[in-house]
């Protein structure tokens, strides 16, 4: 398979240059996490900063409201003492009803209606896992192919192969007659693999990228550094199985 690298000259000698577990290989694939191959087999290779993998989940409490709202004034005062010290004064008014409360007010102080039961957490799924990092691209000879080439092709993964310019679905319609391409015109950004640290994690998309334009360039203006913030994301939910299937294999 012939590839196309874009890359600073981080070195190839485990002795003289950066090792190969601190290189980050991003890859076009398809949505299924095939490797494309041919013409548009294009690879960017570059170090991150500041790496991290989030995964976060969503768990709630569905259960813990119920049967605290109609309760939820009389808890208060109750688990504050508060209630204890109304009784008092009911119990002051009228010595047969009075009692009473102060029993039930004394009783209460300190409780709650929060059980194991109504606090129960409930799994309601998860997003996908966000990857955040900041790509390193520096030029040792050449500015254009060291650094401009890899951000170019970044940025391009990031943005929609193509935008209709034409923005009427009555024009499209008319133009082309009742076919796909009338109702669906433009073309989604691409998904992409990133394969570091002995992990492949694919299918991703860049959900986010910076390019800082005060970074410094050489007298032709071509920049000769760049700390590219990116954010990217799987394409769906993961689970067990996908994280399994994250760890490296041949490419």
């Amino acid at each position: 398979m012939t590839e196309k690298v874009l890359s600073s000259l981080w070195g190839d000698s485990p002795d003289t240059g950066l090792s190969k577990h601190l290189i980050a290989i991003f890859y076009e694939v398809n949505r299924k996490g095939e490797r494309l191959g041919g013409e548009d087999d294009v690879v960017v290779k570059c170090p991150l900063i500041d790496s991290n993998i989030e995964a976060s989940f969503n768990w709630n409490s569905p259960f813990e409201q119920v049967g605290q709202n109609s309760l939820a004034n009389f808890q208060q005062l109750a688990q504050s003492g508060e209630a204890l010290d109304v009784a008092r004064v009911v119990n002051t008014l009228s010595k047969t009803m009075g009692g009473f409360f102060e029993e039930i007010a004394e009783s209460a102080t300190g409780k709650t209606s929060i059980t194991k039961l109504n606090s129960t957490q409930i799994f309601n799924g998860s997003p996908p896992l966000k990857i955040t990092a900041t790509l390193l691209l520096r030029a040792w000879s050449d500015p254009v192919t060291e650094v401009e080439e890899p951000m170019n092709q970044l940025l391009k993964w990031a943005l929609p192969k193509e935008l209709s310019p034409d923005g009427s679905l009555l024009l499209r319609l008319a133009k082309d007659g009742f076919q796909e391409s009338s109702f669906l015109p433009s073309s989604t950004p691409t998904t992409i693999a990133m394969n570091y640290k002995n992990r492949t994690y694919k299918p991703l998309v860049i959900e986010s990228i910076s390019i800082p334009s005060n970074s410094p360039i050489d007298k032709n203006g071509h920049f000769t550094e760049l700390s590219i913030p990116v954010t990217l994301a799987t394409l769906t939910s993961i689970d067990r199985i996908d994280w399994d299937n994250f760890s490296t294999k041949p490419r």
